[in-house]
């Protein structure tokens, strides 16, 4: 948030210095977390945990979730794919190859093999 406020500052400053136009490059060093919980991401044939959210304890409710990188995206459209609304409640260990589109902290699934 800080790297955007400077680089707003810089914009302004650019803008009322001349009549000229000028082109102004810039980098935002942004944590992985800040872009992907905005950035839309494809997911093709990955191999991810998916788990019940009541074993979840940032989210503390049944549904079913699927894990990257340590955090984890709620799967919008399971029904889809046969699956109930608590899948994986009272099973452990769960892993599914994956592919479809994290938004945030929803998971749209194209496909979903789930491991045996």
């Amino acid at each position: 948030m800080k790297n955007l406020l400077l680089l707003t500052l810089a914009f302004s400053l650019v803008a009322c210095g001349s009549e000229e136009t000028k082109t102004v490059e810039a980098t935002l060093d942004l944590p992985v977390e800040a872009v992907a919980s905005v950035a839309a991401v494809e997911v093709t044939d990955a191999d991810h945990n998916v788990l019940c959210g009541c074993k979840i304890e940032s989210v503390g409710k049944c549904g079913n979730y699927v894990e990257f990188d340590g955090e984890y995206a709620e799967l919008t459209n399971g029904s889809d794919f046969g699956l109930g609304g608590m899948e994986w409640c009272t099973t452990s260990d769960n892993h599914a190859v994956l592919s479809g589109t994290r938004t945030g902290g929803e998971f749209v699934a194209t496909k979903i093999e789930v491991a045996e």
